[in-house]
């Protein structure tokens, strides 16, 4: 995303994103919707934490992308995918994504065992992994364990 003078991102205005072929593309301007997409966020946030809380949700069996899975398991796909994604974002906007190490390495072990049980090809839930550093942070670990190039 290109950013004005001063290194901040740009939510009005017209921001553009790099193709994968180099070329840029505009994106369309955001207008008042970054207020009501942090309310919606909120609110996805608090049904998320209630729905954990509730007796049992952790051993009832939900269905999440992957499939049919322990709530235990649908609770750790989605911190992974707030932790990959935040990753996608922070890179896109110039900035570090900031997570708990002890976090990210924890879900880098149980995402390792993930992939490994996981079709790979088209229409595969995760792109193939990409290498990266044994030192690289532990976030980037994970976003290249998903598919991310961390070296763009």
């Amino acid at each position: 995303m290109e950013r004005p003078a001063d290194g901040r991102p740009s939510v009005g205005g017209t921001a553009h994103v790099r193709r994968r072929d180099g070329g840029r593309r505009p994106l369309p301007a955001l207008g008042p919707a970054p207020g009501a997409l942090k309310k919606a966020f909120r609110t996805s946030a608090a049904a998320l934490v209630a729905a954990v809380d509730e007796p049992g949700a952790l051993e009832r069996t939900v269905r999440a992308p992957i499939g049919e899975v322990p709530g235990a398991v649908a609770l750790r796909l989605q911190t992974i995918e707030h932790l990959v994604h935040g990753w996608d974002l922070a890179r896109a906007i110039g900035q570090k994504a900031l997570f708990d190490e002890a976090t990210v390495e924890r879900e880098i072990e149980f995402a390792r065992g993930l992939t490994a049980r996981m079709p790979s090809g088209p229409g595969a839930p995760f792109a193939p992994s990409r290498p990266a550093p044994d030192d690289a942070p532990a976030l980037d670990r994970l976003a290249a364990l998903l598919g991310r190039d961390i070296t763009e």
